[in-house]
């Protein structure tokens, strides 16, 4: 049988399983798919509506701040009912109101047209400044016992409250509101100087929350109390639950308030949209299916050449030879698949040349680590044939200074975690001033102090070693006594504190200024290290609320302490470890 002919056959049986397949597939999961399409797009426009609320949320927090930053009034909330009696005139009451109607209310309510009315209520006085955004500005009745005022007086002003849908008790009968409010504060002295409220309509959150006429919504606070609803809402639960089997539902909480928006859909449009759209898809299968044989005929007529040189390009391949290019002049899905096949021998040629100059790489990586093997070992064992031979001719100095200096040499080569034990860090400290106790001739005593409960806790490397070495040298290089060098270890709940203290020459606060905050410091042996070098170490490792301080006083004496955060054996990595 001709390789058209096989591929025709071949060609109308996939294309046929595929359209049998994909019928089948539509038939059984069209309701699926169309109910999670609805739920998605009714998450969409949930999550899009609860945006819009966040940012109304904040735009309403922000005004009740705006009398916190304006001293005007604040000032008028400062005043007592008797500064008003002194003043022997209701004027001055009016003028205040009016004040505060003109640097307050009317900003507000140009800056957010979501704003029904402003109430702020003065504690001195017991008096509210009221305004609706009709022009209303008389408060009916007296606010002090609404139970709005007794849940702010509770709260420390620095959060504000968003109190639930309700009938309006400041203008009864006419919108129900929801409510932002907060406690008043004043920034001197912070004593509580009053009450703000801002109130929005419940009207004008329906261009927010409802679209379709057809879809209801229920929106509830973090605490589950009722913001709005398009339900009735004094049975706004009980119509839920009634409406739930018949309606689609999908709830979503927002990021910031923690709002949550329930949104309900009818079936009845689900199961319509669902006969459409399979009706469609149905026809269309159908279409396809009796165009198969031309689709098929078409194809294999233009492919056939192609398919030939690419065929046997791919032999050339097979046996070895990459340089072979395609070159079949043919337009459309060929050529990109000539395309990507050229680039697939380019890739091939790439890879091989990556691969072979990988291994040579990786060949020469290991022979370096094992020649920087060679050379501490080397030294290790050296240093241990000396001590023997000190030990043999009775060079008993010589001999101790060898043997803590093995120890540290040992501890760096076979150390590789950069955090270690505090019990291990003090263990090689001793070793080292062990041999700096030899070369100063024991001018200097170390006491030590250590919290039994932060031995096993872990530490950078050369934390400790850094400091003792800074007192040592220039604490006993600048002057002729001996000096004493105190070292405190101590856990508190959440931190290891260092404390290094020394009767030694002291510093400056220019030299301390120095010391922590520039990089090249002249110093010896590890303090070219320096303690900008902890510093920095620390604070990438554990962040900026760690790291060192110092107080020290010229010719009397220095006290270097440092930070760093309770950080227990287990709680290292393996990488940390040097695994």
């Amino acid at each position: 049988m001709k390789l058209k002919t096989r591929i025709k056959i071949s060609m109308v049986g996939i294309m046929a399983a595929m359209v049998a397949i994909y019928t089948a597939i539509i038939l059984g999961s069209t309701i699926q798919t169309y109910r999670r399409d609805m739920e998605d797009s009714l998450r969409s426009v949930g999550e899009q509506k609860l945006m819009t609320m966040d940012s109304l949320m904040n735009t309403m927090v922000t005004i009740t701040e705006k009398p916190l930053f304006d001293n005007t009034i604040l000032s008028i909330l400062r005043k007592s009912a008797e500064d008003y009696r002194q003043a022997q005139t209701g004027y001055q009451q009016y003028l205040d109101y009016e004040t505060v109607n003109a640097r307050l209310y009317t900003e507000m309510f140009y800056e957010n047209e979501y704003v029904y009315s402003i109430t702020l209520f003065g504690f001195h006085t017991e008096t509210a400044y009221t305004k609706q955004r009709s022009g209303k500005g008389l408060l009916p009745g007296d606010p002090r016992e609404a139970e709005w005022v007794q849940r702010l007086r509770q709260t420390n002003g620095r959060q504000a409250l968003i109190f639930p849908l309700r009938e309006d008790d400041l203008y009864p009968g006419e919108e129900p509101v929801i409510s932002v409010g907060r406690l008043l504060m004043d920034p001197i002295g912070q004593q509580p100087l009053g009450l703000i409220r801002v109130d929005i309509a419940a009207r004008d959150l329906k261009n927010i929350l409802e679209g379709d006429e057809d879809t209801q919504v229920v929106l509830l606070s973090e605490a589950e109390e009722l913001l709005y609803t398009s339900l009735p809402s004094g049975e706004w639960r009980e119509e839920l639950e009634r409406l739930r089997p018949s309606r689609v539902t999908v709830s979503s909480r927002s990021r910031q308030f923690g709002f949550s928006l329930t949104s309900l859909a009818p079936k009845d449009q689900l199961k319509q949209n669902i006969r459409r759209t399979l009706l469609t898809m149905i026809l269309l299968t159908g279409a396809f299916g009796a165009l198969i044989p031309f689709i098929t005929e078409l194809i294999t007529r233009n492919s056939m050449k192609p398919i030939s040189e690419i065929n046997q390009l791919m032999k050339e391949v097979r046996a070895g030879d990459l340089s072979v290019r395609a070159k079949v002049e043919t337009g459309g899905e060929f050529a990109e698949v000539c395309d990507s096949f050229n680039k697939m021998i380019i890739n091939t040629e790439q890879l091989i040349r990556q691969v072979k100059l990988q291994e040579r790489e990786k060949m020469e990586a290991e022979y370096q680590a094992l020649q920087a093997q060679i050379s501490p070992h080397f030294m290790l064992n050296t240093l241990n044939t000396i001590k023997w031979m000190a030990v043999i001719q009775g060079a008993r100095t010589i001999e101790q200074a060898l043997n803590a200096f093995s120890q540290l040499l040992s501890f760096a080569v076979r150390e590789k975690s950069e955090k270690i034990p505090i019990r291990k860090e003090l263990d090689m400290m001793r070793y080292y001033t062990e041999i700096l106790s030899l070369r100063y001739f024991d001018r200097f005593r170390i006491r030590y102090d250590v919290d039994k409960a932060a031995l096993d806790c872990c530490t950078l490397k050369y934390i400790l070693q850094t400091l003792v070495e800074n007192s040592i040298f220039h604490g006993l290089d600048l002057v002729e006594r001996s000096i004493e060098i105190r070292v405190q270890i101590r856990r508190e709940p959440d931190r290891i504190v260092y404390e290094v203290q020394d009767n030694g020459a002291g510093m400056s606060p220019a030299r301390i200024e120095e010391v922590l905050h520039q990089k090249h410091l002249k110093g010896k042996g590890m303090m070219k290290i320096g303690l900008y070098n902890i510093q920095q170490r620390i604070r990438l490792v554990f962040g900026e609320e760690y790291g060192i301080s110092i107080r020290s006083e010229e010719g009397a004496y220095t006290v270097v302490r440092v930070e760093i955060p309770v950080l227990e054996a287990e709680d290292v990595s393996d990488s940390d470890r040097g695994r």
